[in-house]
């Protein structure tokens, strides 16, 4: 690997980084605003239901002053549902640009894994025949399995293995 890749590499990975920062702030941006427009329907419900009780136990007609407060109510319910779509729809581009950015990065270092592996002259003379691998693919290999235990009921179990 020569200087160019790494520095290629590590710009890709501080890109992506500041793009799932920018896409978490802007998430939690949304979050916030609306925590705070729940926080505004539950105090329109105290007041709504503070003229509800106004108009229901005295003698004064306050249905224009209880029609208003509902209006306010069902206005800050749709905002807090635009809201709610806007972080969904912000989520969806997150994961897919997260998906994108690992397609990305994978095709990106696969061609370098690949060319690396063809030149390496290590690489080469490591290389194991694929006889040799179907050999031992076809041999089971015994492994012994031992634990020692102080416990007062422990139990000494033996596995022997025999050659078929």
């Amino acid at each position: 690997m020569n200087w160019d890749e790494i520095y290629s590499s590590v710009k890709r990975f501080a890109s992506r980084a500041a793009d799932k920062i920018n896409q978490s702030a802007d998430i939690a941006t949304l979050q916030v605003k609306l925590s705070m427009a729940e926080k505004k329907l539950d105090d329109a419900y105290c007041l709504l239901g503070q003229i509800a009780y106004r108009h229901f136990t005295s003698d004064s007609d306050e249905s224009a002053k209880v029609a208003a407060a509902i209006a306010n109510v069902d206005s800050i319910k749709q905002e807090i549902g635009a809201l709610k779509d806007q972080i969904a729809q912000a989520k969806a581009r997150a994961a897919e640009d997260n998906k994108e950015a690992e397609e990305e990065s994978e095709a990106a270092a696969k061609p370098q894994s690949d060319a690396t592996a063809e030149e390496s002259p290590v690489a080469q003379e490591n290389a194991v025949p694929e006889q040799l691998v179907a050999a031992t693919e076809e041999t089971p290999v015994a492994e012994q399995v031992s634990s020692i235990s102080d416990a007062e009921d422990a139990v000494e179990i033996t596995v022997e293995e025999t050659a078929e």
